[in-house]
């Protein structure tokens, strides 16, 4: 069963295969390769039974990536195109090996689907995604996981060849229309795993970088285009490959229409990319410590995309600093007190009971992530009561 939903819609869909009579239009893989010996077998082998054809784009592959596909797949067809540093003009080439009004599901040489779909009910679904838009040009999203982590983002995978559609961008490219009616953009529940996401294959096609540049060149051709400063990672700010202090200034101009004013629901440019920008930018906020700043922000983003936990993360996230701020401040009037005082008229007034000063001072250290500390003040306390109070914190400190 496949679910889905319309973009800009909140609740999936349950699409059940429907039995039609007439013949589905094929689906048509598009894999672009270069150098994927490792994984391109598993690929294709998780593609072959969804496809009626599969076209491989080879563009300079030096290791056995061609010859495995060769020896396994004799029925892929491979074309070989030079490689040129623009995603868009490489997936627009990919298209001209295609008729138009066919569906293509355009599946990268490290992706994998993570389980075996059924073909029949793609094509049905497929088949009523253009009964619904009749004349539209439409794509549809998948999931694309990421190794070791429940975290996705919804790549367009399917996409329905038309003369009128087209990739833009020379890298996170996406497909747009000429048409005057808006592209249609289904999200769909199909996973998609991303074993490019790794360090190493990120190091072995120097990604990070590459891409980076590429993205600069996105921003310089459509400089309002919020998608672009959405991608911007804050890796890429922490590796200098974007200037910081103007990145978090365009973040301000892409989110306010008055950048002077209060963050409000009359002064926000609402789109498609708002809730990424706010995520970016209240991050940027907290990193800083502007902590009141940042509260404002994250109070009127949870409000606005009540559903996106990142905004909750963010605001436990400067309740939890308050609470280690709270914490060295007891911390400082403590040992203010005890360097300023004489102990001696500490034990006459306190009776001998300056232990449970010192499980206190253990709970505050403890708050704060200073675990050796904390466990070197532990082995003075010889009073059983005050060990008590710390019966919960025991294994840490006895660890």
């Amino acid at each position: 069963m496949i679910k889905f939903k319309e973009r800009g819609n909140v609740s999936f869909s349950n699409f059940r295969l429907k039995e039609h009579q007439c013949d589905y239009e094929p689906i048509i893989g598009l894999i672009m390769v270069k150098n994927q010996e490792r994984w391109i077998l598993q690929t294709l082998e998780s593609i072959v039974n969804i496809c009626d054809q599969i076209i491989m784009v080879d563009t300079g592959s030096s290791d056995n990536t061609v010859a495995i596909v060769e020896s396994n797949y004799n029925s892929v067809l491979i074309k070989h195109v030079d490689w040129k540093e623009d995603y868009a003009a490489m997936r627009n080439k990919c298209l001209t090996f295609v008729p138009n009004d066919t569906w293509v599901l355009f599946v990268d040489s490290d992706e994998i689907f993570s389980k075996e779909y059924n073909s029949e009910e793609i094509k049905s679904f497929l088949y009523e995604v253009d009964k619904r838009f009749p004349n539209q040009d439409k794509i549809c999203t998948v999931k694309q996981m990421q190794p070791d982590r429940p975290t996705y983002v919804r790549p367009e995978r399917f996409v329905k060849k038309t003369e009128t559609l087209y990739y833009f961008g020379y890298v996170h490219e996406e497909p747009r229309t000429k048409r005057t009616e808006k592209l249609v953009k289904i999200d769909t529940d199909l996973e998609l795993m991303n074993n490019g996401l790794t360090k190493g294959e990120y190091a072995k096609f120097n990604k990070q970088q590459r891409y980076a540049m590429l993205l600069k060149k996105n921003i310089a051709l459509e400089p309002d285009n919020p998608r672009w400063t959405s991608l911007i990672s804050p890796i890429d700010i922490q590796l200098g490959l974007f200037e910081h202090d103007k990145y978090v200034e365009k973040l301000k101009k892409e989110i306010l229409k008055d950048i002077h004013g209060d963050i409000t629901e009359n002064n926000v440019k609402q789109g498609e990319y708002l809730n990424y920008l706010l995520e970016r930018y209240c991050i940027e906020l907290v990193h800083s410590e502007n902590m009141e700043l940042a509260s404002k922000y994250i109070k009127f983003s949870k409000k606005k995309f009540p559903y996106d936990v990142t905004f909750i993360v963010l605001e436990m996230t400067i309740f939890f600093t308050s609470l280690e701020q709270a914490s060295l401040r007891e911390l400082k009037k403590i040992i203010d007190f005890t360097n300023n005082t004489d102990f001696n008229i500490i034990d006459s007034e306190s009776e001998g009971s300056e232990d449970a000063l010192s499980a206190a001072v253990i709970k505050l250290l403890l708050l704060v992530e200073k675990f050796d500390q904390a466990k070197a003040v532990y082995k003075t306390i010889s009073d059983p009561i005050a060990k008590e109070l710390l019966n919960d914190e025991k294994k840490i400190l006895e660890s």
